[in-house]
């Protein structure tokens, strides 16, 4: 006979993945395209993910790569993050990108810090 214990996982795990889901299934400020957003629309959004006992939620995390005629590729990376303990703001606050200048051209970079005041 299965202990309690695996009897109730499966409910726990489907509560669980169906909460997940819901909120998943919610359109994101951050889902529409980058820096384009209202500032306060995405704190708020932010406020409302569920943190756990985690130092920091990542809100949204996607690469997208396109690749020319000559098979050189582009590559875009979108993060977006709240940071919720003060013990991770070191750990969060540096955002870094390479780049090699004798094999890549010059690339760019677009940066949003938001923050929350209290």
């Amino acid at each position: 006979m299965p202990s309690l214990l695996f009897r109730r996982f499966p409910l726990a795990a489907a509560s669980l993945f169906l909460a997940f889901s819901l909120f998943a299934a919610e359109p994101q400020p951050w889902d529409g395209a980058p820096l384009t957003a209202d500032p306060k629309a995405i704190l708020a959004a932010a406020e409302k993910v569920p943190s756990g006992e985690a130092d920091a939620v990542m809100l949204l995390e996607e690469m997208h790569y396109v690749f020319d005629a000559q098979g050189r590729s582009t590559g875009t990376e979108r993060i977006i993050y709240r940071v919720v303990a003060d013990s991770a703001i070191d750990e969060w606050s540096t955002v870094m990108a390479g780049w090699a200048p004798n094999i890549l051209a010059a690339g760019s970079a677009a940066y949003l810090l938001l923050t929350a005041r209290t």
